[in-house]
């Protein structure tokens, strides 16, 4: 009896057929995978400028800064030089930030920024100038002479004549 000339090539189209639907199949687990590392990434991103943009307002502005233009709330008062303050930036953004002080005046905010998950924290630190006689009087402790004519201390910023600002300290 002769065999039938379609049943060789059946097994060889079935193989082609499984090969590629396994080739299918890592295709689309490489591009669900690259979806999700880019969604990690972007709240990573977005989440690191967040926390700059905190250590920023706390570092200019203070503690009241990040009360009054941030919204925060004091969570809690841990020691008599460490606060904790927290707030929500958006919708989903929760941020907190620990600040402690120490016999030096130098203080030390870590700004933690969570969704969920913790994603990112930033360690922030300023030192505080304490105030001598000096100073009450009127006189600066380290004057400078700067471009723009005034006497200044070395942390005070100056607008030259094209209005940008500069420190003019360094």
């Amino acid at each position: 009896m002769r065999e039938k000339a379609g049943d060789g090539n059946w097994m060889e189209m079935m193989a082609a057929i499984c090969f590629f639907i396994l080739c299918l199949s890592q295709c689309v687990l490489v591009f669900g995978i690259s979806d999700q590392i880019s969604r990690r990434s972007r709240e990573l991103n977005q989440a690191v400028i967040l926390a700059e943009s905190v250590a920023e307002v706390w570092k200019i502005r203070g503690n009241r800064g990040l009360v009054e233009h941030l919204g925060f709330e004091e969570a809690e008062r841990r020691e008599k030089e460490r606060v904790v303050y927290r707030g929500t930036v958006g919708e989903e953004w929760q941020a907190a930030v620990d600040i402690s002080k120490d016999e030096q005046g130098m203080m030390t905010g870590v700004v933690t920024i969570k969704k969920g998950q913790i994603l990112f924290e930033l360690q922030v630190k300023k030192y505080l100038y304490k105030r001598d006689q000096s100073l009450k009087k009127g006189k600066l402790k380290d004057e400078k002479k700067v471009k723009c004519g005034k006497r200044m201390s070395a942390v005070d910023f100056c607008c030259n004549d094209y209005g940008n600002i500069w420190n003019a300290g360094l």
